[in-house]
């Protein structure tokens, strides 16, 4: 499964790199910050089709299917972890690492990435908890309309009709 992460880390770190091309005509917080929310955008929309599809599938598993991983079903919705661990060390590595010491670093991020990595790591470690890791994972939803704000307060935006419906999918996504 470390090959797998590995995989993913790479995938995201690609993701990162060709954001920073994409935005380095920019100026301010679309330039610092942009690729990390682009890789943290790409990771929510596909952590949260791959993990609705696997709830909808373990919906109809037994209650021990759905809390070991003893059914097809619960084995293929672990594979959903992957990117999902994988990203938290890749926004750790961008965002919260080079920053300790300052404000800016966000005591309150990191222990929130480290403990979805403990989380994410006991799940597929101990092969438990598919149903619930799915619907976890489902949360990343309401990050979606989150992380689309920034583009649109940083792109001059910020008082348009998109931040009024991209609020409102915010409020409802949560």
């Amino acid at each position: 499964s470390l090959k797998w992460i590995a995989a993913w880390l790479v995938v995201w770190e690609a993701v990162y790199r060709g954001a920073e091309l994409g935005l380095q005509n920019s100026d301010g917080k679309l330039r610092s910050e942009g690729p990390s929310y682009i890789v943290s955008l790409a990771h929510a929309v596909l952590v949260t089709v791959w993990a609705a599809y696997n709830f909808a599938a373990l919906w109809r598993a037994d209650p021990i299917g759905k809390s070991m991983v003893t059914s097809v079903e619960g084995q293929e919705a672990m594979h959903v972890v992957y990117p999902f661990l994988a990203y938290l060390v890749n926004d750790l590595i961008h965002i919260a690492f080079p920053r300790i010491g300052s404000w800016a670093a966000g005591v309150d991020s990191i222990v929130h990435h480290i403990g979805f990595l403990i989380l994410g790591v006991a799940a597929l470690g101990f092969g438990i908890y598919p149903f619930p890791v799915c619907w976890l994972l489902l949360g990343e939803l309401s990050s979606i309309p989150l992380l689309t704000r920034f583009f649109l307060i940083n792109s001059g935006r910020g008082e348009s009709l998109a931040m009024t419906m991209t609020n409102a999918m915010f409020a409802i996504s949560f």
